[in-house]
């Protein structure tokens, strides 16, 4: 399974079943020293526990550098090694590692598919990782220009201990076949324990919508639901998602085996769908909004899964006067300068269960604010 490109998210993303995608700042990087010497091969190795049931033999020149490593935070990273001195930081791949390999240098950055909450597998094609091989190879077949790299990689899928993992290998150009060697004694290395299985998955059965920038939500079973699958194509503001209780007038659901149909949802609130409420009605709204700092409007968006209930406010605007009858709340947050508005808009019938039940889907969004949220719109971007 080719990694999906993926910047830093935030909210309470559990697409895949992950449990809640948090801003992972970059910053200066610090290497792991070796718990406790121990013999290795000849270029001096030694064994490090690093983590999250991995450890490595890290040859004694390299650097190994501890999650966060860049600003993905689903999948999981769980470590970067490199032949040379560089520093975390990217945005969905080590960016200045990359920029840091000279020509007769190695990285190796390793991440997994595993949710925090839910079954492992639940989202995931087996066949898309092969058992662990009993040795690692660099086959120059492999060797690929990935989204999100700036420079040439192996990629490489595997299973092991029960969990999904992907390596990616970047050699300089000038590597020699005594670094190609090196390499790959630090990949047949790799140890794997077996973890707990993560929590029951309280969205479990609920559908995912997901877009071209990787912004994603759950909603609730036979709610209506659909997504601008390709954002980046139209300037802000622009509406990413809706759900709702009932069929609203103008509103289509994106069809249930076909969440990635190209479409775009309307700008603005949706004058035909609101006019036409119904009386019992619930309507979650997704917006982001132009860029700018954080204000009262647009708080900065907290280190937890946002937006929680807490965080709607009422909300007296221009659409609330103009239909009056309706009960309007709503929560707006920024980060990196992205700024996004969630909107829970209920009829005075509207049960509270159904309102809480837009609240839980709002609080299962996931918002990407890297890069790649303003970069020019590609093929993928304009086909969705």
């Amino acid at each position: 399974m080719p990694r999906r490109p993926h910047t830093v998210s935030v909210g309470a993303a559990l697409l895949c079943g992950a449990a809640c995608i948090l801003i992972a700042l970059a910053g200066c990087s610090s290497t792991i020293d070796p718990a406790s010497p121990a013999t290795g091969a000849s270029d001096g190795a030694t064994r490090t526990e690093v983590g999250g049931g991995v450890s490595v033999r890290n040859p004694r020149s390299w650097q190994l550098i501890a999650p966060p490593i860049t600003a993905v935070s689903y999948p999981v990273e769980r470590l970067l090694l490199t032949s040379y001195p560089t520093r975390r930081g990217g945005n969905c791949s080590p960016d200045r590692a990359e920029r840091d390999l000279p020509a007769n240098g190695a990285l190796v950055y390793l991440f997994e598919y595993r949710p925090q909450l839910g079954a492992v597998w639940a989202h995931l094609r087996r066949s898309g990782f092969p058992p662990r091989p009993a040795h690692f190879a660099l086959r120059r077949r492999d060797l690929s220009d990935f989204e999100c790299w700036q420079i040439p990689s192996y990629l490489i899928s595997f299973r092991a201990a029960g969990r999904a993992f992907q390596l990616h290998v970047a050699l300089g150009k000038n590597a020699t076949a005594a670094r190609h060697a090196q390499v790959l004694r630090v990949l047949d290395s790799l140890r794997f324990s077996t973890l707990p299985a993560p929590p029951p998955d309280p969205y479990a059965g609920w559908r995912t919508l997901e877009d071209e920038t990787s912004d994603g939500i759950r909603t609730p079973p036979r709610w209506p639901a659909a997504a601008t699958t390709s954002p980046r194509r139209y300037s802000r503001p622009r509406t990413l998602f809706f759900t709702s209780n009932r069929a609203l007038p103008g509103l289509a659901s994106a069809p249930p085996r076909r969440a990635r149909t190209a479409r775009r949802l309307p700008r603005s609130f949706p004058a035909r769908a609101l006019d036409a409420f119904p009386a019992n009605g619930v309507l979650l709204w997704v917006r982001e909004d132009r860029k700018g700092p954080s204000s009262d409007a647009f708080a900065p968006i907290p280190r937890r899964p946002w937006p929680q209930p807490g965080d709607f406010r009422s909300a007296p605007t221009n659409p609330a006067r103009r239909w009056p009858g309706l009960r309007w709340e709503r929560a707006g947050g920024e980060a990196q300068r992205h700024r996004f508005s969630v909107w829970v808009i209920s009829a005075p019938d509207a049960t509270d269960s159904d309102r809480a039940l837009a609240r839980k889907a709002a609080t299962g969004l996931a918002l990407s604010t890297g890069d790649s949220r303003d970069a020019r719109c590609n093929r993928a971007c304009k086909t969705g």
